[in-house]
């Protein structure tokens, strides 16, 4: 986890977005804090906002990275507490932007437990060909107003989030949740060249799909109409 924070702090740094990391447990909060500190310096990990879940509750991170701990060495016990249904609910919700798990999955899905749940329903997504949970949920939303969504669909050599093609309506939904920069200037020519083999795009944050799934699902079918 440190590596991937240290490597990826500049690029997130460089959009203005906080950063912070969540774990069920001090020792390993202090562990974060002090290897990021070596790695990136002291000044940049305060700007950070490093705590365990209790510490969490009630701010938020616009990229957020959560350390499960759980470990094939733990007992049952130990994975219960790092497991606490109301601990595991803040750690995945106090992201704005982009959500980054780091663990060892195996163990986490080894006890019955939330984190079986969590890991089971990441394998689902992973099988659906989906990128992520978002776009899963928005795929669902508008089967069920009868719009054909699917994945897997490329057009001018650039893969499509989400294809809806509805009569005459191509449309490619791209549900944007990346936190790196440059983005925008890349996406403005990918966007051109889908746009030239007869697509619409259409984009939308993450945090407006978790925040508005209906209405952002009501514009879509209203746009094949």
């Amino acid at each position: 986890m440190v590596d991937r924070i240290a490597c990826e702090f500049a690029a997130i740094g460089a959009q203005g977005l906080s950063i912070g990391v969540v774990t069920p447990y001090v020792a390993q909060a202090k562990q974060i804090e002090c290897l990021l500190s070596r790695r990136i310096g002291i000044a940049q990990v305060q700007a950070m906002k490093i705590d365990t879940a209790h510490g969490f509750q009630g701010d938020e991170c616009d990229v957020l990275y959560f350390s499960p701990v759980v470990d094939q060495s733990m007992s049952r016990g130990q994975v219960s507490f790092a497991a606490d249904r109301n601990l595991i609910n803040v750690a995945l919700t106090r992201a704005r932007r982009r959500l980054v798990i780091v663990g060892d999955r195996d163990a986490c899905s080894r006890h019955d437990t939330v984190l079986r749940n969590l890991c089971a329903y990441i394998a689902q997504i992973d099988a659906s060909g989906f990128a992520s949970p978002a776009e899963k949920e928005l795929a669902d939303a508008l089967v069920r107003r009868g719009v054909p969504a699917r994945s897997g669909v490329s057009a001018s050599g650039h893969h499509l989030a989400l294809a809806v093609e509805d009569g005459t309506a191509r449309l490619d939904i791209e549900c944007d949740g990346s936190a790196f920069p440059g983005q925008s200037a890349a996406d403005a020519a990918r966007d051109e060249a889908v746009h030239a083999a007869g697509w619409k795009v259409m984009r939308f944050s993450v945090r407006e799909l978790s925040h508005n799934l209906d209405g952002v699902a009501d514009r879509i079918r209203q746009a094949t109409l």
